[in-house]
Parts: structure tokens; sequence; C-alpha cells
């Protein structure tokens, strides 16, 4: 994706759909574990909606859908040694392909 499309799909996000169950906005929010399990919840909510994917907004407030910004950096988080995008496709089952 390029950021232009990135900056327009989040910009549909917040006007169109606020906080669903496919669709949670967060601020800070950098602990694995729970990161794991908002990503299973999304992908079980998309599949249940019959969507083909859900997502995981960082900078963005909950409550007001303001644009406030993030010091989660996804690419730069490690978990006992291995890059957090791997150390979830390794726990989560079936797999939930994700991406940052």
């Amino acid at each position: 994706m390029s950021d232009s499309h990135d900056v327009a799909m989040i910009n549909h996000l917040v006007r169109s759909s606020g906080n669903t169950p496919c669709v949670d906005f967060k601020v800070n929010y950098a602990n694995p574990t729970e990161i794991g399990k908002c990503a299973s919840a999304i992908a079980n909510s998309a599949a249940l909606s019959s969507q083909s994917c859900g997502y995981a907004v960082w900078g963005i407030r909950n409550d007001t859908q303001a644009v406030v910004g993030t010091q989660f950096h996804p690419d730069r988080t490690q978990v006992q040694e291995q890059p957090l995008e791997v150390w979830l496709a390794q726990r989560l089952a079936p797999d939930v392909p994700i991406s940052f």
C-alpha cells in the first residue's frame, strides 16, 4: 500500500465505521499478547460478518476517533528476540494473516 492509500483507508474507517467489531482504534496499545487477542477477535468478527478483513488502527482515539498519533512502532517491537509480526504469526491459530 502507498501512504496516500493508507491515509485514504484510515479516513474512510474513521468516517464510516468508527469502532466496530471489525474495526478497533488504538493509541499506544503495545502489549504483544493483547495485540494477538485483538487480532484474533477482529478476524473472528470479520469472518462472522462475511468481511474479508478487519482493522486495528493505531493513533486514533477510540471514543472520539480523533487522530492523535502513537508511540507504538510494530516494526521495532521484539518479543522473545523475534519481530512482533513473526511472534504473533507463530501463536495465532488458526492462522490469522497480520500486516502492520
